[in-house]
Order: C-alpha cells, then structure tokens, then sequence
C-alpha cells in the first residue's frame, strides 16, 4: 500500500471517530430545587457538546432550570444490559 493511501485511511479513520456519536449521562451537583433538571441523558459527540446543546436549549441564566451547569458529564459505553438511569419522586 503506497504512503499517501496510509495516510488518507488513517485521515478517513479519525473523520469517523469524530461522527460518532455516544450516550452520556449528565447529574447536577449542586442542590435542585423546584421546576428544575437533575439530569439528563443526551446524544453527542463530546462531553463539552452536551453542556453546548443544552445551555442552547436552556440558556445560561444561574437561575434557570439548570443553573450554572455545575455538572457531571458521563460517557455511558453500552458494554452489558444495564439500567442507566432511573427517577423516582417521593411525594
């Protein structure tokens, strides 16, 4: 295989790294009160796209339902079955 077909599958590899999409669970983790989100899952690239997509979503305001966005970003790998998230809500 000549050098630059190398380099044009090794070019062709990273453009698909980078289209791939994962699951991540993002947790608040400072104190939520009422009308507002603890967590979600999301459908991203990166775990910097997840706060993007949802600051565009919910604005940036400290008193909106996400407040500052003091948050956890987790990449969940669909490596076995598994529940990867769950709400329950006394009352």
């Amino acid at each position: 295989m000549a050098a630059g077909a190398k380099v044009r599958q090794g070019r062709n590899k990273m453009n698909a790294d980078k289209k791939k999409l994962k699951i991540f669970h993002i947790v608040r983790n400072d104190r939520v009160g009422y009308d507002e989100y603890d967590s979600a899952v999301v459908v991203a690239h990166t775990k910097e796209e997840v706060v993007n997509m949802l600051q565009s979503k919910h604005g940036t305001d400290p008193r909106g339902t996400w407040r500052n966005y003091n948050v956890t970003v987790t990449e969940v790998i669909p490596d076995s079955p598994r529940i990867v998230i769950e709400s329950f809500n006394a009352g």
